[in-house]
């Protein structure tokens, strides 16, 4: 064997694994590259509690898609009988919400009775959800603390003739900060 016929063997197997290389590289990259897409037009389906002060505390218990895609939910979850703390008895808090899609920045929401969690002593509300896009399944668990929400402090300056206003405003005022 001549010193060209190495030369030309070396060269054909370092062509060989460069190849190899790249080609493992380009699927690593595609790979990544599908993950980084689906995190960003995936649903984001979250639970989240608001406090409002119009003349009185209102605790609101929000399910809503945050994400950029629709999603349908599977399952919902809630560690405490929401039903128990209705404003109108025997009426179900998000029972009938599986199979509801919810498209991007839609939200569902209720009302929960304050004085009904007050005697109950709620410390905290636990929720898991399922739900399903593109025939992707994704699964979540939150866990609401109930005892910041009931420990805030709301002062609302009014004039007797424009109260309801003036309180309308000021929580506008408040959720923009």
């Amino acid at each position: 064997m001549q010193v060209s016929d190495i030369i030309n063997i070396i060269l054909s197997v370092l062509s060989f694994i460069l190849s190899f290389v790249s080609i493992i590289t380009v699927i690593l990259t595609i790979k990544q590259n599908s993950k980084m897409i689906e995190i960003m037009i995936r649903p984001y389906i979250s639970i989240y509690a608001e406090l409002t002060n119009f003349k009185s505390q209102t605790f609101y218990l929000i399910i809503k898609n945050s994400g950029q895609s629709s999603a349908k939910i599977i399952s919902f979850k809630s560690e405490k009988n929401l039903e128990k703390y209705s404003y109108i008895q025997e009426k179900s808090i998000f029972n009938h919400i599986e199979g509801t899609v919810l498209v991007p920045g839609q939200k569902i929401m209720t009302v929960l009775n304050l004085d009904k969690i007050k005697n109950d002593d709620i410390e905290e509300f636990s929720f898991e959800i399922e739900y399903e896009s593109e025939g992707i399944k994704y699964s979540e668990k939150y866990r609401i603390n109930y005892l910041i929400y009931r420990n805030i402090v709301q002062k609302r300056i009014c004039e007797e003739n424009d109260e309801t206003i003036s309180y309308v405003l000021q929580n506008m005022v408040e959720r923009m900060l």
